[in-house]
């Protein structure tokens, strides 16, 4: 990581957010992000649509192919993992970061997604028409991934996606 990315880590890594009260860092993204987007939408509830390019359903990326270790905190007296914001923030950080690299690209960022997925659950499919492939940047390991979201399972137990990841 260089020095700008890391700053940029940083300055997005210090706004404070919780549950519903996401406004500081949409804002923050609006300011430093649009003249990177040909489009970018926040809907009635905040959750954020970005467009950069025309996508091709045949191409291909491997910018993400080493593992590291995941942003964690850990609480002072029992040593169990607790939530800062940082994991999720850090994915965020990831997709903007990618943004900057990637001639095309969508990145869906939905709100008050701890609590139920409630951003996730209003989101607009129509943004997900021409999307070829989905990646997530939230987990509190390197090596783990859900197989289902509500309920319903997101792959194939053993189908071809699976044997890829």
């Amino acid at each position: 990581m260089n020095d700008n990315q890391l700053q940029r880590l940083k300055n997005l890594l210090s706004i404070p957010t919780y549950t519903w009260e996401e406004d500081d860092l949409i804002n923050y993204i609006v300011e430093n992000y649009s003249d990177l987007c040909d489009t970018l939408e926040v809907d009635d509830i905040g959750n954020m649509y970005l467009t950069k390019g025309k996508l091709s359903l045949s191409s291909q990326s491997t910018l993400l192919e080493e593992l590291k270790l995941a942003l964690k905190a850990y609480e002072e007296i029992s040593g169990k993992p607790t939530g800062i914001g940082g994991d999720d923030k850090a994915g965020v950080f990831i997709c903007l970061e990618l943004l900057r690299e990637l001639e095309s690209c969508k990145i869906f960022l939905p709100v008050a997604e701890e609590t139920g997925c409630n951003g996730s659950k209003e989101a607009d499919p129509d943004f997900f028409k021409d999307v070829s492939y989905a990646i997530q940047f939230d987990s509190t390991e390197n090596n783990t991934m859900s197989k289902t979201l509500m309920g319903v399972p997101l792959f194939e137990e053993n189908g071809d996606f699976i044997g890829k990841v």
